[in-house]
């Protein structure tokens, strides 16, 4: 089949680079920076695996500026694009629309249209009525919610844990599996438009709640003296509750969940109703963050002026560069409102970061964790990558004035770190 992807970031490129096994794809974006660059090879995605893969595949897979004619040829159109936040916390459908628009112009008779991107439920009613306005009836049309997580998003696509296709045309689930080629042991959901929608919407907020349930629970930990890490294994011995995402730390981020739930948050207030549990799992996120903070700052009588603080970690978690509501931007905020002096350190996402948060007078960015460290009052650890994780006890010993760690993701073995003062989440503290 011919296939024409619309956005390139790492649901779209994803997606591409997987369908080009099977495929002839093209991929637009209205960056035309990432055109070029994919052009030219550069892995500005930095997913695990997936440069390999258009490497391979690179014969099958080409890159446009103007979808229009490749449209005219292709038998899919897959819509990835971002449905950023937009006003009052619904999303922004412009790029899904604009994205549209071109596929009811001069997309071939017929064509297929996959709609990839996080959507509300409504979205597939409001597409099939613009293609009617356009006597476009003959367009097919999808609603096929991604479970992409980043740094493993090429495993969750080649190997997905189900599939949910949400369409009012028969036999399209057919069609999907012709072009997907998934195992028939993969689960498959084929439902209306709107529960597709909502599948992954809920999923998205139930992960989250999970998130901030245990760090509520390693807050009441801290309080009584409980080791959060003793009650999250035995949690997690309970196949009905799992191991996944009770994992305590500073709060989530991403481009994912803090959207989804605000997303959802808006359409249960649309619907008049509380959505008190998505209110709550919010609030507890934000609150983790700002009473993490309230440790630091009172462990120093509020007295960090001139101080030398290292932060190691900037993009939300450490197999990514993505930097979209990560912690990181408040804890920088508030160590340099106090006026620290901040060495921020980030293997992948040094360049993100500063693209987004800019130049700061008390800011600067190590090109080596060591640089950071050297010579630092405290450090603060934000993310889970391998070079965070990796440090050794006497490292902070070795490298700092004082080996003060206040760390976000509980990365390391209380009863370890010996010779430093170390502060957890939910944990004992070691002095």
């Amino acid at each position: 089949m011919n296939i024409t992807v619309f956005g390139l970031g790492y649901v779209g490129l994803t997606n591409a680079a997987y369908l080009a096994q099977f495929h002839l794809v093209w991929g637009f974006d209205k960056d035309i920076a990432k055109i070029q660059e994919l052009k030219n090879q550069v892995d500005y995605l930095n997913e695990p695996g997936v440069f390999p893969l258009i490497k391979k595949h690179r014969k099958n897979l080409f890159y446009v500026e103007d979808p229009s004619q490749t449209l005219r040829q292709s038998d899919v159109a897959l819509i990835a694009v971002p449905t950023p936040e937009g006003a009052g916390g619904q999303i922004d459908l412009s790029a899904i629309k604009e994205a549209f628009a071109h596929i009811l112009e001069t997309g071939k008779k017929g064509i297929l249209v996959i709609i990839r991107s996080t959507v509300l439920p409504g979205t597939y009613e409001l597409l099939f009525e613009e293609a009617k306005q356009k006597n476009r009836e003959d367009i097919q049309l999808i609603i096929m919610p991604e479970f992409l997580s980043q740094g493993e998003a090429l495993t969750n696509i080649t190997s997905p844990n189900r599939v949910v296709l949400g369409l009012k045309q028969v036999g399209l689930e057919k069609t999907v599996q012709n072009i997907f080629k998934y195992s028939s042991t993969v689960p498959l959901l084929t439902t209306d438009p709107s529960s597709a929608c909502l599948t992954k919407y809920a999923s998205n907020s139930f992960l989250a709640s999970k998130v901030s349930f245990i760090n509520e629970m390693s807050q009441i930990a801290e309080a009584v003296g409980a080791n959060i890490q003793d009650v999250v294994k035995g949690m997690g011995y309970d196949p009905r509750i799992g191991k996944q995402f009770i994992q305590p730390g500073i709060g989530f981020g991403g481009s994912c969940f803090p959207k989804d739930l605000k997303a959802l948050q808006s359409l249960a207030v649309k619907n008049q109703i509380k959505g008190n549990m998505i209110d709550a799992t919010i609030a507890i996120n934000q609150e983790q963050i700002t009473r993490f903070m309230n440790r630091v700052m009172s462990r120093f009588n509020h007295q960090i002026k001139q101080k030398k603080i290292a932060v190691l970690g900037l993009s939300y978690k450490g197999s990514t560069t993505d930097v979209r509501n990560s912690p990181a931007f408040k804890v920088i905020d508030t160590l340099a409102d106090q006026q620290a002096i901040i060495f921020a350190y980030d293997k992948k996402a040094t360049f993100e970061f500063f693209n987004q948060r800019g130049e700061k007078p008390c800011l600067a960015y190590a090109i080596e964790i060591e640089d950071a460290l050297k010579d630092a009052d405290v450090a603060i650890i934000l993310n889970d990558a391998k070079e965070i994780k990796n440090l050794k006890p006497n490292d902070f010993v070795r490298l700092m004035k004082t080996p003060i760690v206040f760390d976000g993701r509980n990365l390391y073995d209380v009863k370890n770190m010996n010779g430093v003062e170390y502060h957890s989440i939910g944990r004992p503290t070691l002095k």
